[in-house]
């Protein structure tokens, strides 16, 4: 097996990264300047980073957001202090995709609109909608696609 050639890849490999900097297979040093998916903002290998990594994996690497998670609350308790919103709600996933259909499946709550437009070969039109692309799909969990979907060419 191999793996599935999603998007061209950068000439690089990185190994070893500390604050702002990586180093490749060859020992060249890179100021990290990406800004995708799964940044680091705080730095790699940031010492309390990596202490609160270890001392979590001790005790439990995953689980499910169907059970209650104190660290969750305590997450849900600092942000509301920190961002001045202590009332308000928080839901946590763990992707865009997720992001993306909960954050779809919120304005259709508030608004009543059923209707959504995206742009061919953006970067979460395939998850628009919770797969509901094209009509596929009938049933989204607890949210039923009665909607046609609407994509657009981006040129």
């Amino acid at each position: 097996m191999k793996l599935f050639d999603v998007y061209p890849l950068f000439p690089i490999e990185p190994v070893k990264a500390s604050g702002s900097w990586l180093w490749d297979k060859d020992g060249k040093k890179y100021l990290d300047l990406y800004g995708g998916h799964a940044v680091i903002s705080i730095g790699h290998n940031h010492p309390h980073f990596v202490e609160a990594l270890k001392n979590q994996l001790d005790k439990i690497s995953f689980y499910s957001n169907s059970v209650i998670n104190s660290l969750q609350e305590k997450l849900a308790d600092k942000l509301g202090q920190l961002s001045g919103y202590p009332n308000h709600q928080l839901f946590l996933c763990n992707s865009g995709a997720e992001a993306n259909e909960n954050a779809l499946k919120l304005a259709s709550f508030v608004n009543g609109r059923k209707k959504v437009i995206a742009f061919k070969k953006s970067i979460s039109w395939p998850y628009i909608w919770c797969g509901c692309r094209n009509r596929q799909s009938k049933n989204c969990g607890s949210f039923q696609c009665r909607s046609r979907n609407y994509f657009s060419s981006f040129k």
